[in-house]
């Protein structure tokens, strides 16, 4: 046989400083004062924290730590932009439903408030100009507007 399966082998064993190393790192320390903070000495702090973030097995927590900040950060977003844009909606519905918020934002800031929500959204991309060619046949376009027109007169 060569070697051991993989599935049932033992977790990865850390030294109480790596512990401590990983919760001070990923507080937000630069590694260095990680290494401090976890009991390393302070001459050879900065060998230490190579040494930790070259390892494997810290590196496999280093990386799930990020993961989750990430995760977190971007569910934080999430609820910011589910607030904004909500105040939007209040904001651009004012005139009809919410009138102490019409009063504080006024009528003409609804306009601002929808361009702020397509932004928001993606919609709104003014560097992208949109090139429309139209073939427009002037006498049929002439004549389909005296139709309408003599239509309203009743003719």
């Amino acid at each position: 046989m060569s070697g051991a399966n993989p599935k049932f082998a033992k977790p990865p064993k850390l030294t109480p400083k790596q512990k401590l190393f990983l919760k001070f790192y990923s507080q937000g320390l630069n590694p260095t004062d990680a290494a401090i903070q976890a009991g390393y000495s302070a001459k050879d702090a900065y060998k230490r924290a190579y040494e930790n973030l070259k390892n494997p097995i810290l590196q496999k927590f280093i990386a799930k730590g990020a993961k989750k900040v990430i995760e977190t950060q971007v569910n934080e977003l999430a609820d910011d932009l589910t607030v904004t844009l909500n105040v939007l909606d209040r904001v651009i519905g004012a005139g009809t439903t919410d009138d102490k918020l019409n009063q504080l934002a006024g009528p003409g800031h609804a306009l601002t408030a929808i361009s702020e929500k397509a932004k928001l959204l993606g919609m709104y991309q003014p560097e992208k100009k949109l090139n429309v060619h139209l073939d427009v046949d002037f006498e049929k376009a002439q004549r389909l507007n005296q139709l309408i027109k003599e239509k309203d007169r009743g003719y």
